[in-house]
């Protein structure tokens, strides 16, 4: 029972760990882990030896054989000074799932400070980090809008430039297109942000987009893929829940107007998935669970069959879609001042 983990899908299970909540030791940081399999239905540990220390809201991503963990927020962490420690793990580890065993992250420069709640990115050479919120030297929240890359391969770092970089922000919607990165959205508190811009690590440049069109300014938006347009769903701000999103057409730099809202419960989990012609979402709201299948061709949705019985209602921890499946797992209640957290899951078969 947890929240803010590590999660990926590496190819044949979801990998969870770390995060924090009330399963965790104390209710402050988690340092363990699981991998799932759907096919089998079972769980097997994460091995803890080397692993980073107990953190949450790290930077994750699977590259082509790892997953990456890096930065985040825990109790201490080497590295960090002391006034910036809850916010600033400036330090990491790759788990390879096949041997079950951890081997750091080389050290990150010293311009790359310790962080959580930004973007990683994984290109097939670089884990690209960028954004995010750590703490000043007098210890108040601190909005960056810097990052570097890093190659697993060969240890190596290498910054990111930050001319013409989008201005600093946290929990922004980023996509990889196959050439580019591109950051949409996010807060930079009491502000939310409605603009972005792409970044092409062959040329170490940034190029704004359009925000002409562009979805209201967010943060937590959910961001994918589909090998043409980076499709924007969900999110909010002080004073909405979104159920909208937008597409955006990198070639042209246009939006190409609003998503439908879904018809059904808000949108507020921060991750939706590509089955290769739809986009998948499902989330709570305290009218109960709702899930859809978005056409973006279309612009049509439709709702997906109802969870198992007794899947409680949530926002679930984790949306990871398999090749075939979705996987929801974990999450938080809603509509009650008491927060319930849950360790359970489900398998959605679309149609």
């Amino acid at each position: 029972m947890r929240s803010s983990t590590s999660h990926a899908w590496t190819g044949s299970e979801l990998f969870v760990w770390g995060g924090s909540g009330p399963g965790c030791p104390g209710g402050g940081a988690c340092g363990d882990g699981a991998l799932l399999d759907p096919v089998a239905g079972t769980w097997r540990t994460v091995d803890g030896a080397s692993a980073p220390t107990a953190r949450d809201g790290a930077y994750t991503v699977c590259t082509d054989k790892e997953v990456f963990v890096w930065g985040g927020r825990a109790d201490s962490c080497a590295g960090a000074p002391a006034n910036r420690s809850p916010m600033g793990c400036p330090d990491g580890a790759l788990f390879d799932p096949a041997a079950n065993s951890w081997r750091p992250v080389a050290a990150a420069p010293a311009t790359l400070t310790g962080r959580e709640f930004g973007s990683a990115i994984w290109t097939g050479k670089w884990v690209i980090v960028w954004g995010g919120l750590t703490n000043d030297s007098a210890g108040n929240l601190l909005y960056l809008g810097d990052g570097a890359r890093y190659d697993p391969a060969l240890a190596v770092w290498l910054p990111v430039s930050t001319a013409n970089a989008p201005s600093p922000r946290a929990r922004q919607g980023a996509v990889w297109t196959g050439t580019q990165m591109i950051i949409w959205g996010g807060e930079n508190y009491p502000g939310y942000l409605g603009d972005g811009a792409a970044y092409d690590p062959a040329l170490d440049a940034w190029a704004s987009i359009s925000s002409v069109g562009a979805p209201r300014a967010r943060n937590y938006a959910a961001a994918t893929w589909t090998g043409h347009a980076m499709v924007v769903m969900g999110g909010h701000d002080d004073s909405d829940y979104f159920r909208d999103g937008g597409l955006f057409d990198p070639p042209s730099n246009t939006w190409g107007g609003q998503t439908v809202p879904a018809p059904g419960g808000f949108i507020s989990s921060n991750e939706i998935a590509w089955t290769g012609t739809e986009v998948l979402t499902w989330s709570g709201s305290s009218s109960g669970n709702w899930g859809g299948l978005f056409d973006p061709l279309s612009k049509a949705w439709q709702q997906m069959a109802p969870p198992p019985a007794g899947f409680t209602n949530r926002v679930p921890e984790v949306l990871a879609w398999t090749g075939t499946e979705m996987i929801v797992w974990g999450g938080q209640s809603l509509g009650s001042d008491i927060i319930q957290f849950f360790d359970d899951g489900a398998v959605y078969d679309p149609p």
